[in-house]
């Protein structure tokens, strides 16, 4: 239902918000004063109903600006095995999301139940 504080929830555990009191534990971990990246790493990723994804750009290209932006927002092209991997981790989704068909296709045109996909795909492209 609406205000039950489920998106407040969410803010908290992935520390987009900190808790005013308690702590967060993740796997036996206290993660209450870790960073999003962290939490991130940790394995605990969000999509947002705000739509993540480049419309101008394509399925495949979508989820290599994912895979490359583990490395760093600031130094997406830091070398040839970092351009591999992402190549590899992005070939790796659209086989796992069933999404191989689509991999030419330009963000904007995708139904939004394949929108889905690729938002889910981007959220794993950066290993949580």
């Amino acid at each position: 239902p609406n205000g039950a504080g489920k998106t407040t929830l969410f803010n908290v555990v992935t520390g987009i918000l900190t808790p005013s009191a308690g702590s967060i534990r993740f796997m036996g971990k206290d993660i209450t004063d870790c960073s999003v990246h962290e939490i991130s790493r940790l394995g605990l990723a969000r999509t947002l109903q705000i739509k993540s994804v480049f419309h101008g750009m394509t399925v495949r290209e979508n989820l290599w600006i994912a895979a490359q932006s583990r490395r760093g927002v600031f130094r997406p092209f830091t070398g040839l095995k970092a351009c591999r991997a992402a190549n590899e981790r992005a070939d790796a989704l659209l086989e796992e999301l069933q999404l191989t068909h689509l991999a030419g296709q330009e963000a904007a045109n995708l139904s939004y139940g394949d929108v889905a996909l690729l938002e889910i795909g981007i959220a794993l492209a950066t290993e949580p």
